[in-house]
């Protein structure tokens, strides 16, 4: 049976591995659309890229805020479907 401590440091590592790494990337995913000059997407995704680094924040600290795991997937296949669009529209 695992004692407290392993179950806090394992709800630490996935709380910034997943939705850690996933909000940085969809930031930076928000960074690369402004250097594309596509200024709707770039402020969408980064505006969602910096609300889901927050909720990382507060969730390290331990403030539990509900979040159901399918809106960091809807973020992430939005992501992939901007990079394919961005690259897809390319001359």
């Amino acid at each position: 049976m695992p004692n407290i401590m392993e179950e806090a440091e394992r709800d630490f590592w996935t709380a910034f591995a997943l939705w850690g790494i996933s909000a940085i990337t969809v930031f930076g995913v928000g960074l690369y659309a402004l250097l594309e000059h596509s200024w709707w997407f770039g402020a969408l995704y980064c505006a969602v890229g910096f609300a889901g680094i927050i909720y990382v924040a507060f969730h390290v600290k331990g403030k539990r805020l509900s979040l159901h795991p399918a809106i960091v997937v809807v973020a992430l296949a939005l992501t992939w479907l901007f990079l394919g669009y961005d690259i897809y529209t390319r001359p």
